[in-house]
């Protein structure tokens, strides 16, 4: 109750009611049926824990955490199965969240810089969508990975006159 608690609320980022938060971590935001809460619970405890984690933290907008998750390597897998389906508005929380993990440590986002490139070759999710391709272009030139530079100078000439300009702009930030 943000009414009677406003130090808890305060210390939880608690912006939107109904808020639940289960041990500090797992964040939920909006009404919960019940059969969807125990699915939670009970995978937060399993090999999904820490995609349910992440998700939830970055869902609830509390970036900082999130972002503590990702710069320390706990969140690389679940980073990229959001990335991959994002949506503009999902990936621009995304955004936020490895900005912030890049400044705790511009060298956190190695691991992710493999998988993002890996998944710029292929013809997996990261491809499907332009804007998703022309985003994964920056994210890379702001991560600043040296190994990027083939995927980025192959991405220069796609159709996609956005996807063109973003891998511009990445290669110019890789110096």
């Amino acid at each position: 109750d943000v009414q009677r608690e406003p130090e808890l609320a305060a210390q939880y980022e608690v912006s939107a009611v109904p808020t639940t938060v289960v041990d500090d971590e797992l964040i939920m935001v909006g009404v919960i049926p019940a059969g969807e809460l125990a699915w939670r619970l009970l995978e937060r405890e399993g090999p999904e824990a820490e995609k349910v984690v992440f998700s939830a933290l970055v869902e609830s907008g509390r970036i900082a955490d999130a972002a503590e998750r990702l710069s320390d390597g706990r969140a690389t897998e679940a980073f990229m199965e959001l990335w991959s389906r994002s949506t503009l508005e999902s990936r621009m929380g995304l955004f936020l969240v490895a900005e912030e993990a890049l400044q705790w440590n511009p060298d956190a986002l190695r691991d992710l810089s493999a998988l993002l490139i890996e998944g710029l070759q292929g013809d997996g999710p990261l491809t499907q969508d332009p804007s998703r391709v022309g985003d994964t272009a920056d994210l890379l030139g702001q991560i600043g990975d040296p190994e990027a530079r083939p995927v980025l100078e192959a991405l220069t000439q796609d159709s996609n006159e956005e996807v063109a300009e973003a891998a511009v702009d990445a290669l110019e930030e890789l110096g």
